[in-house]
Formats: structure tokens, sequence, C-alpha cells
């Protein structure tokens, strides 16, 4: 090895991020439901999972709590996500002048009239 190369591998080393394995067992179908979907949308299980953890952690305990649930079914699920992006939106949209809300209205009358379309 050069020592151009060893130079370069020396930085990419020293600003690689720590990793660390997180794995548990769970229940089959969920294994074979997050799979298909990845792979039929040609996503890494890595980074999906990651996402789902980044997820996790940025979430309120309350919230937390409800997910960990045995009883919450999917429609439970995707309401609690509704409410996070809804909360999210809102607090967005108190940051826009008038025009900018103005703005938002009419895009989102444009979208509504281009899914009836579908």
């Amino acid at each position: 090895m050069g020592v151009m190369q060893k130079l370069c591998y020396s930085v990419v080393m020293s600003t690689k991020i720590e990793e660390k394995s997180l794995g548990a067992f769970m229940a089959s179908s969920v294994v074979d439901a997050f799979t298909e979907q990845v792979d039929n949308r040609g996503q890494k299980k890595k980074r999906s999972l990651e996402a789902a953890v980044r997820l996790w952690v940025a979430l309120p305990q309350d919230l937390q709590a409800e997910f960990l649930s045995q009883e919450t079914d999917a429609e439970t699920w995707q309401s609690l996500v509704k409410a996070i992006v809804n909360q999210q939106l809102q607090a967005q949209l108190e940051t826009l002048t008038p025009g900018q809300k103005g703005q938002v209205a009419r895009d989102i009358k444009a979208t509504k009239r281009k899914i009836g379309r579908k």
C-alpha cells in the first residue's frame, strides 16, 4: 500500500461512524412482511431498520407506550403516525407567512383534484 493509499485509508477509517449490532426475535409474520416490503421496494434492510430505530428514539415516552401495547392493531398504529405527522405539520404551518399559507392551501386543493381524477 502506497503512502497516498495509507493516508486515504486512514482518513476514511477515522471518519467512519461507530456502529453496533441490534437484533431481536419477533413474530415471523412481522419479519416476513418487512422483508417482502423492503425487497419489493428495492430498499436496504439495514437502512430501513435504522430509520425505524431513529423514529422510535425521537418519539415521546407516552407514544412509545402506545406502540408497545399488544392490543395495538394496524389501524391504531396508522392513527398514531397520522397524529404525529399532523402535529409536525401544524407546528410548521404556524411558522409560515399569510402568503405562504395561501400557497399551501392552493397546493392542497390542486393535489386533491389530481387524486380525485385517479
